[in-house]
């Protein structure tokens, strides 16, 4: 029957409770090829996700990025994800180990699209304390700005 498209279970509130990761894409109005430029949608993209863990509560610990070129004939670009060493939600390191990442796998080719995505989540009450850890200062100064 389900396979025929019937399925007679009820349908419940929080079926699909909880998200799994958070990301956002941007599709640029022209081609940036100036690494400085693509900084600035980088640093954009990270304060988008650290915002939106922020008001769910969570901290990310797997941090992707991925980039395309313009040309669809000759597809350029990567997609590439790392783990970051302690779980944030904070813009400041996931801006620096999205930069990280992008620095690596970056070809130096025009970039049309660019996205930033964090998975691997846990609460942000509970979390392992690192040597000089400013996780705790951050956020709560990035919480009055999303405020």
């Amino acid at each position: 029957r389900i396979a025929n498209g019937i399925d007679d279970s009820p349908v419940l509130p929080g079926t699909h409770a909880g998200e799994k990761s958070v990301g956002h894409m941007m599709t640029l109005p022209r081609d940036y090829a100036a690494r400085d430029e693509i900084k600035v949608i980088i640093l954009e993209l990270c304060e988008l996700v650290g915002r939106r863990c922020r008001s769910i509560g969570k901290m990310g610990r797997t941090l992707s990025v991925n980039c395309r070129g313009a040309d669809f004939d000759r597809p350029t670009g990567f997609s590439r994800q790392m783990t970051m060493p302690y779980p944030s939600h904070v813009t400041n390191d996931l801006y620096y180990h999205a930069l990280e990442l992008f620095d690596r796998h970056w070809d130096g080719l025009p970039v049309r699209r660019v996205g930033v995505s964090v998975t691997g989540f846990q609460s942000d009450e509970q979390y392992q304390l690192v040597m000089d850890d400013t996780r705790e200062r951050m956020g709560a100064l990035e919480a009055v700005t999303d405020r």
